[in-house]
């Protein structure tokens, strides 16, 4: 599992994109090729790469990451999480998120170079991040939680990092288009895609998933 510090480090207001499917390919279980990225709670992949995650029965299912998989056709990259369970609807503006914080995501970072190696000494130099967040955070006007439709309250995006090396931070910069979100009910998966700029077959991906008052879940380094 990842760190629960990367829920508030990597929290972003966006505007609301509009859902457009895309096909998945097939998320597998077993991994195709081990990653040399590899710290305790998380691993790396590369593009086109898959990998399995142990089920955990602390976390809701909807962010109990069972397999990831990807693949890339020229700079169109598609992401699949494989979930114990994606529910008919979310709740979201809930008690106990704070202001301006999303209730959920489902977030793949994107090194283009394939550097990463471990991400708490070297998270800046991720480029993109494509995922899937609730629209509308948690805001002081608008104080009542709503329940609706999964993909109702889901917002596919495509951002990239900006690293202000003077000052030490890490923002994002919101890409227009190009980032598309499908749900499969049935299957328990949720796809997303999107047009990377400079990603290769060498890039290495960081999926990880969330939900601010249940915890968060990503690929666990592999045995041996």
């Amino acid at each position: 599992m990842l760190k629960r510090s990367l829920i508030v480090a990597l929290a972003l207001l966006t505007a609301a994109c509009v859902p457009i499917p895309a096909e998945p390919p097939a998320a597998s279980p077993q991994m195709t090729e081990r990653s040399y990225s590899c710290a305790p709670d998380h691993m790396t992949l590369q593009v086109g790469q898959s990998s399995g995650d142990p089920t955990s029965d602390e976390l809701p299912g909807h962010v109990d990451i069972l397999s990831v998989a990807s693949r890339l056709e020229d700079e169109t990259l598609t992401a699949v999480f494989h979930l114990r369970n994606i529910p008919q609807e979310l709740t979201v503006n809930r008690e106990g998120v704070h202001h301006m914080h999303q209730d959920y995501g489902w977030n793949v970072d994107i090194d283009i170079h394939g550097a990463v190696r471990d991400i708490s000494a070297d998270y800046s130099l991720f480029d993109y991040t494509l995922r899937a967040e609730n629209s509308t955070p948690k805001s002081p006007s608008d104080p009542l939680p709503k329940t609706g439709p999964f993909e109702d309250a889901m917002n596919p995006l495509l951002l990239e990092f900006v690293l202000d090396t003077e000052n030490d931070n890490l923002s994002h910069k919101h890409l227009n288009g190009n980032s598309r979100l499908l749900v499969s009910y049935e299957d328990n998966t949720l796809t997303l895609s999107g047009q990377i700029p400079g990603i290769t077959s060498e890039s290495t991906l960081l999926f990880w998933a969330y939900d601010t008052l249940a915890g968060q879940d990503g690929i666990a380094c592999q045995p041996g």
